[in-house]
């Protein structure tokens, strides 16, 4: 599994496991930094898979309609990144 982050502050306190800054934050949806430091530093085992952390750039960044307030452009490019499509704009044929 790849977890992709384009926030290296995130990056950072996942590598670590905990973070007192982002602890109270509403927009991690209760993410547990712990978890996904334990699932990245795990060494290779043949009856588990492996959990990566990536770094992607914010353009191609797919979950930042879920986490920030975005511009109705910015909105739309986000939903396109996920197949998301505006149905009565698809049947209107």
């Amino acid at each position: 599994m790849r977890i992709m982050e384009d926030n290296a502050a995130m990056i950072t306190a996942a590598q670590k496991g905990y973070s007192p800054t982002l602890r109270h934050l509403k927009r991690i949806q209760r993410t547990s930094l712990g978890l996904i430091h334990d699932l990245i530093s795990r060494k290779p085992n043949a009856e588990e898979g492996l959990v990566y952390l990536d770094k992607v750039e914010t353009d191609i960044h797919k979950g930042d309609q879920f986490t920030k307030q975005l511009t109705v452009a910015n909105f739309l490019t986000a939903m396109d990144l996920i197949k998301m499509r505006n149905v009565r704009k698809s049947f209107a044929g």
